[in-house]
């Protein structure tokens, strides 16, 4: 066959190529971690590596694995030890001892690094409204924010003691304090990578405590990690994103990808594939706030309990059965349920309550900022979420654990914190169970 004549065959499986791509294997299940590399997918790619400026997924997850939190919270919402363990816990103090962890780039972890890498995501050209309001509980912090100080006089280190860092609190703030410092946000940067923070980093040279080194990054693409640990199970990770639903699914089925998250808005009726396990980690409680100098209205018709337990076929348990003391029905009138758009289970949350309520309850989903700006202005009545953003404390009904959820290849170990993988964790199950 000629090169003129076998032109129309390659064009033919060209066209054809697409279509092959496109089909739906029947009931294939994922494959096991090909010598130590799994491929974990994420629905964008990541901008920038500074955990200051962590928004999606990408960034978040290599905040937490590459760099490290002081504290971690659990798969049940609990606080763990991090990069450092609590040794005292009051209401207004809390005393940590720093891990000194050796540095990818050399040194040490230190309580006095820590106070740095803290500080730095509160000055300019790194400080985001997010890492202001997770560092207000902290004393300094706003002198900090506006230029008065280099650091903040409540983050100090212990005198003689290199390991101990102290942070003091504002009035009866510690414990919301401690929470945040699992944010990966405040992930601690050492001052090997700061001057290359935001959108300056270094592509190859990530100094983190965490264990990993970033080993390839394709701009818009994916990302690939390798374990400093040459003794881990596994020794290569990859961030790959994907650009629908379906075409993630796809690829977990086909065994390119072995852990895949699953967005609030697929969690009804979701049943994993064949082999595949749904895991789920909690973050924390989305909670019904109402303003207290709003009107006091419920729709108490409804009966709570199967509200969140329809979200996820009974996976996802509701937290109360009552609705607050001192409301009463709405009658013929409707509420507006405020919700932050960026949280994706109390959009799923709000959407279903508006059909089991049959519109007496209309969601209004709106950025954060947009939601703060109407808290201020008194003009939202009540909204879903996370935390309390009215200054004067109204009724409160806890709805059901925040959470995320994660589809799993079958014969992979993951443990979660904050909601996120821990690389570190991953690891093949062997015949019996044994790791």
């Amino acid at each position: 066959m000629t090169a003129r004549t076998a032109w129309p065959w390659v064009l033919l499986a060209v066209s054809l190529l697409p279509g092959l791509l496109a089909v739906r294997p029947a009931a294939v299940a994922p494959s096991h971690p090909d010598g130590g590399q799994v491929t974990l997918a994420v629905p964008q790619p990541a901008g920038s590596l500074d955990p200051a400026a962590a928004a999606n997924l990408a960034e978040r997850m290599t905040a937490i694995n590459v760099f490290g939190t002081l504290v971690r919270l659990g798969p049940q919402g609990q606080v763990e030890p991090g990069l450092a363990r609590v040794v005292q816990a009051g209401p207004d103090r809390l005393v940590l001892s720093v891990a000194p962890r050796p540095l990818t780039g050399g040194g040490r972890l230190s309580a006095a690094l820590a106070v740095e890498a803290l500080a730095r995501t509160l000055w300019p050209g790194v400080r985001t409204p997010a890492t202001a309001a997770l560092l207000a509980p902290l004393v300094g912090s706003g002198r900090v924010e506006k230029g008065q100080a280099r650091y903040p006089s409540g983050a100090r280190p212990v005198a003689g003691h290199p390991d101990l860092l102290v942070l003091e609190a504002r009035r009866g703030q510690a414990g919301i304090l401690l929470r945040n410092l699992a944010d990966p946000r405040l992930a601690l940067v050492p001052p090997a990578d700061q001057a290359d923070g935001q959108g300056y980093w270094q592509r190859e040279d990530l100094f983190g405590a965490g264990g990993w080194r970033l080993a390839a990054w394709e701009p818009g693409g994916s990302l690939r990690f390798r374990a400093l640990d040459p003794s881990a199970p596994v020794q290569s990770v990859t961030l790959l994103p994907f650009a629908s639903w379906p075409q993630g699914l796809l690829a977990f089925r086909n065994g390119m990808v072995q852990v895949l998250p699953v967005p609030p808005s697929r969690w009804a009726g979701f049943r994993p594939p064949p082999g595949g396990r749904l895991q789920l980690a909690r973050t924390g409680t989305l909670t019904w706030y109402w303003n207290p100098r709003g009107p006091r209205t419920a729709p108490l018709s409804l009966q709570l309990p199967e509200w969140p337990r329809g979200l996820l076929d009974g996976r996802l348990p509701s937290l109360s059965r009552a609705w607050p003391a001192g409301l009463h029905p709405l009658g013929q009138g409707h509420l507006d349920l405020w919700v932050n758009a960026a949280d994706g289970e109390a959009v799923a949350l709000a959407r279903r309550l508006a059909r089991l309520t049959r519109g007496q309850v209309v969601p209004v989903v709106v950025p954060a900022s947009t939601l703060d700006q109407g808290v201020q202005a008194g003009t939202v009545p009540a909204y879903l979420g996370r935390k309390d953003r009215f200054r004067r404390r109204g009724p409160a009904l806890p709805v059901a654990p925040a959470a995320t959820a994660w589809l799993v290849a079958p014969g992979l170990g993951l443990r979660t914190t904050d909601g996120l993988p821990l690389w570190s964790s991953l690891h093949p199950f062997l015949p019996g169970g044994r790791r």
